[in-house]
């Protein structure tokens, strides 16, 4: 079986078009082929850092004349890496026991919101968006009661951390698991708040359809109060590349609020990545925070986003930055644009307070979290290897 390396190495014609744009390429002063080369003798065994510090965002893709996508590649070197029980990385920890809670019964749970015993769609905040605000995850799920008459409620994970470190057989367990729970509330339909997790359940899901929460808002013809007349620079999350709908149903749900949106060199498919794609602060925060000081410096105004860890990213960093959720259903975005992210203690004690609620919606929960029995054996392994 051929590997991407393979490809890359035979296909990639070194014209530098990918580099300039890439915060990653430029840190290593390495093209593609040298890269594939490099993955083709070694699997980066010696250097592992370097194949966990790629976005895995698909710009390289768009730019390249040959329609190559380095983050696959990388992505092909992270499971080799996992393979030999070098990857993941130590930096790695917070992400895989993060996974860890977000499978335990103190976050996670499937629900149909009320005491039927079925449901036709159900909403799925995310866990970054559950940690950054149950305000606002509560706020949207009302809402959205007004649309959907039986609506359920999904708090959990996606698979994304496991499958950013290499682990893809186990971050396909934990989506297929998923699938499974919510076609056993009678739901077909899964409202997807996080862009990335959007991007992947709709890879990954065969029955029930992923929409995007954006879309529905926009669509639903709903009205949403004036705020103000600020502008705010918009960034697009790199997982919502190659979204054009999606993108345009944020734009109208900005639009629709009376703020004005800046629109800057590098927005809808020509997005920079924040810096945390692929987890890449958590490897390798050099080129992390070269990512987001990109973005930041095309921005003249304060940023609005649609993804809860990008708005952390932003925040961090130094940016004032808001959650389009902020603008739509906040008492106070400008206020919230000023705030630093929270701490892990607060993000864990937000995801617990959301479970509560989510039990508090039907008193009698049939569809606890079916992935304890299992769970902990896997992410003990994640641990031993991450140390």
């Amino acid at each position: 079986m051929t590997s991407y390396a393979e490809t890359v190495a035979a296909k990639c014609i070194e014209c530098g078009q990918c580099t300039e744009e890439c915060d990653f390429l430029t840190t290593y002063g390495k093209t593609p082929k040298e890269l594939a080369n490099e993955a083709l003798n070694t699997s980066f065994s010696d250097n592992p850092v370097l194949p966990y510090s790629c976005n895995i965002c698909g710009y390289c893709q768009k730019l390249c004349p040959e329609n190559l996508d380095l983050g696959l590649m990388m992505m092909e070197a992270r499971e080799k890496l996992v393979s030999k029980r070098i990857g993941p990385l130590p930096g790695h920890q917070p992400a895989v026991e993060g996974q860890e809670f977000y499978l335990s019964s103190d976050f996670r749970i499937i629900s149909t919101g009320n005491e039927a015993e079925s449901c036709d769609a159900v909403f799925f905040p995310g866990c970054a968006l559950s940690a950054y605000s149950p305000d606002l995850v509560q706020a949207t799920y009302s809402h959205l009661t007004a649309q959907y008459a039986n609506l359920g409620i999904t708090l959990g994970c996606c698979g994304g951390p496991s499958e950013l470190v290499g682990k893809t057989d186990y971050a396909n367990q934990i989506t297929e698991q998923l699938e499974q729970d919510i076609k056993n509330l009678g739901a077909s339909e899964i409202i997807v708040a996080c862009p990335y997790c959007y991007k992947r359940l709709s890879e990954q899901f065969t029955d029930v359809k992923p929409v995007s929460l954006y879309m529905v808002l926009s669509e639903t013809g709903a009205k949403f109060s004036e705020k103000g007349n600020k502008t705010y620079t918009i960034h697009d999350p790199c997982s919502a590349r190659d979204q054009p709908e999606i993108q345009d149903a944020v734009r109208t749900l900005i639009s629709e609020t009376g703020y004005t949106i800046d629109e800057h060199a590098h927005t809808r498919d020509n997005t920079h990545c924040c810096g945390m794609g692929g987890m890449v602060f958590l490897a390798n925060a050099a080129v992390g925070a070269a990512n987001a000081e990109r973005t930041i410096r095309e921005s003249s105004h304060d940023l609005v986003t649609y993804c809860a860890t990008c708005r952390d990213i932003f925040s961090g960093q130094g940016k004032k930055c808001v959650h389009l959720l902020d603008l739509l259903f906040g008492k106070s975005p400008a206020e919230q644009a000023s705030k630093v992210p929270n701490s892990p203690e607060t993000a864990t004690e937000n995801m617990k307070t959301l479970n509560q609620w989510a039990r508090n919606l039907a008193k009698d929960i049939k569809h606890e979290s079916v992935l304890s029995h299992w769970t902990g054996d896997l992410t003990k392994g994640l641990k031993h290897e991450s140390k």
